[in-house]
C-alpha cells in the first residue's frame, strides 16, 4: 500500500516530498497532524533499510517535525516506528509516525509499550547493554 502512495498511484494528503521520501497524513490518526514518513524505495523497516535510506527518512522526519513545532503551534512531537509483526508493525514498509503534540492533549502513545517494566541482573544487563563490533 505505501509503495502505491510513494508512486502517486493511491491518493494521500502529502505534507512533504523529495526525491527519496514522502510524508503524508495517517488515515487513522492519533491526533490532528499525525503523519507518516516513508522512503520511496521499498524496504521492510529500520532494521533492513540501508544507512542511506534511513538517513533520508530521518532527515524528512526532522524537517516535518520542525515544521509542526515552528509553523503550526505544536509543543512537541512523538516519533514512533515498529519493526516486525511482534512489535505491531502493520504495514510491511518502513514508516515513521510523527504525532504532533500539545501540552494539554492527554495522549499517551507510548503507554502500551512502557506499561510493563523489567529489571536486569548485572550479567544480563551487561550482555544486553554492551554492543560489540
Amino acid at each position: 500500500m505505501f509503495c502505491t502512495i510513494a508512486h502517486h498511484k493511491m491518493p494521500a494528503h502529502i505534507i512533504y516530498e523529495d526525491s527519496s521520501t514522502i510524508a503524508f497524513l495517517d488515515i487513522n490518526p492519533y491526533s490532528y497532524g499525525h503523519t507518516l514518513v516513508i522512503p520511496k524505495i521499498h524496504t521492510l523497516n529500520i532494521l533492513t533499510a540501508t544507512d542511506e535510506t534511513l538517513g533520508h527518512v530521518m532527515h524528512t522526519v526532522k524537517l516535518v517535525s520542525n515544521h509542526y513545532i515552528n509553523d503550526c503551534g505544536y509543543d512537541g512531537i512523538t516519533v514512533l516506528s515498529a519493526c516486525n509483526e511482534v512489535a505491531n508493525q502493520s504495514i510491511p514498509h518502513l514508516h515513521i509516525h510523527i504525532v504532533p503534540r500539545k501540552n494539554d492533549d492527554s495522549l499517551s502513545a507510548l503507554s502500551d509499550v512502557f506499561s510493563q517494566t523489567h529489571s536486569y541482573d548485572l550479567n544480563e544487563g551487561e550482555q544486553i547493554l554492551t554492543m560489540r563490533p
